[in-house]
């Protein structure tokens, strides 16, 4: 069972002219809690039990949440005086997993991330915390993270700096290590702990952001809740499959070899939610070399379907290049037949289009066609020239998250 620390205590002093009864994190958004938003949230991704870290003013929350909600058990660490986070978490380590990771969130923020992808990450490298990061056109009120190219925090910029940045979201995963080393007395893990510590590592997965922490931001919560997504017009995005959607494997020539990579149901939901038209576009040399037939190819994307569908998901449309390498067809990428076909399919242009993938075939067919290429670190991609690429990211949350950043008019650079 995955669980999940809320950190709940802060006196909100920033929010006092406009909530001064109740803790900042039940204040009212769109005639709900604000705390409901979030764990709904976590319940939906699969979370089992959360700590919730209290303070000041804890029996506003106590009563709001009560000893369970959505399924999820509610345990609860109050503290006698005023912790900090980073004190808050190191008294409610008793209540915490001492043999697996955790997540840890601010309460008074909510970022759409997908916590499997998070995980995914993070236990890619010898992290100790891995931040969730997410992108402001006005980082300003927040500070930045700059990474390294393996991920690692390079460094942590004040408030203040003007212009666009990473930021950090306010979502963790941790390893039961840093907890055991937190100090058990008044600190901040954003200001304190994090700044000094090695092992901390960023995700670039964070979609989008609410803070309530001031007023100003408090009061645009109710419209981004309602306004959940930007609209892309129209436009078509091309996903590749094996190693991009589903994990690789060489030849894959069975169904049950199909399992789906965290957090593609949930990136394949975004792009839909943003209007775009999503094809699935694979080179299967398996069939010209034998190792399977159509039969059983069309059986391997009935199991593909079946995993997302009980996630939610779906696309519009699938195409295939069953030929050889070197067989001289149109189809196979990195020619252009596939997102032609697919364009015509769905009677969509491909002017604005956009490319996932894995491998440079995949972005030469993004190149082909004028598309915006999103490489994928997962499959074949942490080895893939970047070359072909307008943008380098984790793995297919990551790449719907930048879509829409995209959409929204804010280009970055990879």
């Amino acid at each position: 069972m995955s669980t999940a620390a809320i950190l709940a205590g802060g006196l909100g002093t920033r929010l006092q002219t406009v909530i001064s009864d109740r803790q900042k994190v039940v204040a009212p958004v769109d005639g709900r809690p604000f705390l409901h938003r979030v764990l709904d949230d976590l319940s939906d991704q699969g979370i089992g039990r959360v700590v919730m870290c209290v303070g000041h003013k804890a029996s506003t929350v106590r009563q709001v949440l009560g000893d369970e909600y959505a399924g999820m058990c509610i345990e609860w660490s109050e503290e006698s005086e005023p912790l900090g986070t980073g004190g808050a978490l190191a008294q409610a380590g008793a209540l915490l997993p001492d043999d697996q990771p955790f997540y840890v969130l601010n309460g008074d923020s909510w970022c759409d991330v997908d916590l499997e992808a998070l995980a995914a990450f993070h236990r890619k490298g010898p992290a100790e915390v891995t931040l969730t990061l997410t992108h402001m056109a006005d980082a300003s009120r927040f500070g930045a993270v700059e990474l390294m190219d393996d991920g690692r925090v390079a460094q942590f910029t004040e408030k203040g700096r003007d212009g666009s940045a990473w930021i950090n979201a306010g979502v963790y995963f941790m390893e039961p290590a840093f907890l055991a080393g937190l100090p058990h007395r008044p600190s901040s893990l954003e200001t304190d702990l994090f700044p000094r510590a090695l092992g901390i590592y960023g995700y670039r997965g964070g979609g989008r952001f609410i803070d309530i922490g001031v007023p100003a931001s408090y009061s645009r919560a109710t419209e981004t809740w309602r306004c959940p997504a930007a609209t892309s017009h129209g436009a078509l995005v091309l996903v590749d499959r094996d190693g991009t959607l589903n994990r690789e494997v060489h030849h894959l020539s069975k169904p049950e070899q199909v399992v789906l990579l965290p957090g593609a149901a949930r990136a394949m939901r975004r792009m839909r939610d943003l209007g775009l038209g999503i094809a699935v576009v694979t080179n299967q040399s398996a069939v010209g070399r034998g190792l399977l037939d159509t039969v059983t190819l069309d059986a391997v994307h009935a199991r593909l379907w079946d995993l997302m569908d009980d996630q939610g998901a779906s696309w519009d449309w699938i195409g295939y290049c069953p030929h050889l390498p070197g067989g001289g067809c149109r189809c196979r990428k990195p020619k252009p037949g596939l997102a032609q076909a697919a364009a015509t399919a769905l009677g969509r242009s491909l002017s604005g289009a956009f490319v996932i993938g894995d491998k440079g075939t995949d972005l030469g067919m993004g190149r082909a066609i004028g598309a915006t290429n999103l490489l994928v670190r997962t499959g074949y991609g942490a080895t893939e020239p970047t070359d072909l690429a307008d943008h380098v990211v984790e793995d297919v949350w990551c790449a719907a998250v930048r879509i829409e950043q995209l959409l929204q008019g804010e280009r970055r650079e990879h």
